[in-house]
């Protein structure tokens, strides 16, 4: 994406070149004349590579922790979840996150047990691809610092200065080197003052620390560009041209400038099908009644404590609260907490496996029903579909993916019109990412559909309005 900036966009999204690359080695002289379209059909399903590195670690981990057969159906709920089934699938970083944070955490939790160099190593390795997924991974960093110190609290680690300031060293280089090579070392230890920076927060530290101009910065130049490019559109706001976002919206209030510390609880609480839904709580409800401090800190620190972490991140530290698909970064953490109740209940309570998988068969009929729109899937909190963009808007329900079938639509239905920009009388179809104000000038605006209320849905993210005279009179549209 070059439109209208490069900010954060990650290096990861190259596995889906790779169907490309093999075609223009073949045949040199092939030219692509759909806009990348079919290039991006090709390479969405080497997405799937990071969804099947999840479950390998998930099920590794699974086992040392709960036992031999407590991954199967924990593993079936994250894997057939439309969450996961959507942005698999999709040319984008989420689903790498996810990846590289399971990675990160199992080793941190290897390392702690056997205290071997190569599990540090490993997860060190783990946070540099962490750093280059997503930026907002750099706060693994005190994630793991604070973990650190609530283990040296509660007596698990001896603090031994040097080894503290060799493995940290340890760490921030690796991670370093990780960064470095993913962008082929390009620009790195360019000076602070020769690469211009936009944020208010950076010129602000840079301002404090004039030092800091003369030091060589030990990521590429477009590395440290990207923060600073998401910082300024942080503080610029949705819903302005120059804006990469439209802002925040939940529940029909849309806020510019800030986000809503319920947003994750809220969306979650619509788009998760019930079946997982009821399993979370169950492990929450389970981890509180049959809590151990020796036995949290052996088995389940190692994932609880950073799902709290970047869930408070996510709900009070991030403002672009555009979609639950940027929980995927901690997804999987939910359904290792869904084996440990699993593996407790199952032990009390005779029907609890039985129970689970009448879960798991109604899943699947959940998600059958909206297959293959899953993006814009909700589960049956949610029974007026048509009406689900009062609740939510952005990727949680219309990512553009329905746009191609407006013209199929129109096709099949002679009586029904592509979306006007002028309030009138008629049939019409229209997208729900129309229907918003992206700040743009340039772009059209339909917001005024968003005064009346569509008669029916099509493809789930597709809405049809059937509007009279009267209709636009009593919207004050006339």
């Amino acid at each position: 994406r070059v439109d209208p900036l490069d900010d954060s966009k990650s290096p990861f999204t190259v596995l889906s070149a790779i169907p490309r690359s093999v075609i223009q080695l073949y045949n040199s002289g092939y030219k692509a004349s759909d806009n990348g379209r079919q290039d991006l059909l090709m390479g969405r399903y080497l997405m799937v590579v990071y969804t099947f590195i999840i479950s390998i670690y998930f099920f590794v981990w699974c086992r040392q922790l709960f036992g031999e057969r407590s991954w199967i159906l924990p593993l079936l709920f994250f894997l057939f979840d439309p969450l996961v089934l959507s942005y698999s699938m999709i040319v984008i970083s989420d689903m790498s996150t996810g990846a590289c944070m399971i990675a990160v955490l199992y080793h941190c939790y290897r390392f702690n047990i056997t205290r071997q160099k190569k599990d540090f190593i490993l997860m060190s390795f783990a946070i540099g691809l962490s750093c280059v997924a997503k930026p907002s991974l750099v706060f693994l960093f005190p994630c793991l610092g604070l973990l650190w110190i609530f283990l040296v609290i509660a007596g698990q680690i001896k603090v031994e200065i040097l080894k503290v300031l060799g493995y940290s060293f340890m760490a921030v280089f690796i991670t370093l080197i990780v960064i470095n090579c993913l962008y082929f070392f390009k620009e790195t230890f360019v000076l602070l003052s020769k690469i211009e920076t936009q944020s208010q927060a950076f010129n602000t530290i840079i301002q404090q620390c004039p030092f800091l101009k003369y030091c060589p910065v030990p990521v590429p130049k477009t590395y440290y560009q990207s923060l600073d490019l998401l910082q300024l559109h942080k503080e610029m706001g949705g819903g302005l041209p120059e804006s990469t976002y439209t802002g925040v919206f939940l529940n029909g209030e849309r806020r510019l400038k800030s986000g809503f510390w319920y947003y994750y609880f809220v969306v979650g609480w619509y788009k998760i099908p019930l079946a997982t839904l009821a399993l979370f709580i169950a492990s929450l409800v389970t981890g509180i009644v049959r809590f151990s401090k020796n036995n949290f800190i052996i088995k389940h620190i190692w994932y609880v404590w950073p799902l709290l972490f970047f869930l408070f991140v996510l709900s009070f530290l991030n403002t672009f609260q555009i979609g639950l698909r940027h929980i995927l970064m901690i997804y999987p953490l939910f359904f290792l907490a869904v084996a440990g109740a699993l593996h407790y209940l199952r032990s009390r309570f005779k029907y609890t496996m039985h129970l689970a998988w009448v879960g798991f068969g109604w899943l699947l009929i959940s998600i059958a029903i909206y297959f293959p729109n899953l993006i814009s899937y909700t589960n049956e909190l949610i029974t007026d579909k048509k009406m689900v963009y009062k609740k939510m808007l952005d990727s949680n329900v219309d990512y553009s993916q329905a746009l191609q079938y407006i013209p199929i639509y129109v096709k099949q239905h002679p009586d029904v019109q592509v979306p006007s920009s002028v309030p009138k009388p008629g049939r019409y179809i229209i997208s729900i990412h129309q229907m918003l104000d992206d700040g743009n000038k340039e772009h059209i605006s339909y917001t005024w559909y968003q005064k009346l209320e569509p008669v029916g849905h099509y493809k789930y993210s597709l809405l049809v309005f059937d509007i009279s005279e009267r209709d636009l009179v009593k919207a004050g549209l006339r």
